[in-house]
């Protein structure tokens, strides 16, 4: 499997043609379908964040679609979720009996209509391009998944010290993917947006791009 990662534009490489192929082999310039899963459980203080920043994309929202599995939240997370669905038809709830994120994935995925599968978790707040990047990314690049470094940003004095080690090699280690400002080939890649068929294998399997933070 290939993976990339991309801050703009401005850093592709020129070989890399952007007429090539896209998501779903849908010709170049046609947007394809997009399915968000959201796996999440007890997110009350974030998920009106992390939801807004999605529902706030730049990309058509009749061509996305957002799954949340929730793992059994029991603070209130479902009927804030609820709220936005009632004014928001391409959001979904689904149950996650196993509670934690592998099978919440799994349950979001095989529920997925989308071309091209794109993960947030329920602390992210995406910026408002991150879905049609993504989207621009996977088909110019030819990867099977894309993505980015993450920002981390903490809340309170413990979580402002979270952040300062997750943003530093001596707390995260030296993977290029944390830190490089530039188009490269990687190993892997922060949440890892990617084409449907391939995305339940690499995302199904684990036990976050450009423009997104997380809070702690």
């Amino acid at each position: 499997m290939r993976h990339t990662l991309c801050t703009d534009d401005r850093t592709r490489p020129a070989s890399q043609s952007t007429d090539s192929a896209g998501p779903g082999c849908k010709p170049s310039g046609m947007l394809v379908s997009v399915t968000v899963v959201m796996p999440i459980r007890n997110e009350v203080a974030f998920i009106r964040r992390s939801l807004g920043a999605l529902l706030d994309q730049d990309y058509p929202m009749d061509l996305m679609e957002i799954v949340i599995a929730d793992g059994k939240s029991q603070d209130g997370t479902r009927e804030v979720v609820r709220e936005y669905m009632a004014r928001h038809p391409n959001l979904r709830l689904i149950d996650n009996p196993g509670r934690i994120v592998p099978t919440g994935l799994n349950r979001a995925i095989r529920q997925a209509k989308g071309d091209v599968i794109v993960r947030v978790d329920g602390h992210t707040v995406v910026a408002r391009d991150y879905v049609s990047q993504c989207v621009a990314l996977l088909r110019r690049s030819g990867a099977d998944n894309v993505g980015g470094a993450m920002r981390p940003e903490g809340q309170g004095r413990f979580g402002r010290a979270v952040a300062a080690a997750t943003n530093s090699p001596f707390g995260v280690g030296d993977a290029r993917f944390h830190y490089s400002e530039e188009e490269e080939w990687v190993d892997t890649v922060y949440m890892g947006p990617g084409r449907g068929p391939c995305s339940i294998r690499s995302v199904c399997s684990m036990k976050r791009w450009f423009g997104t933070r997380t809070t702690s």
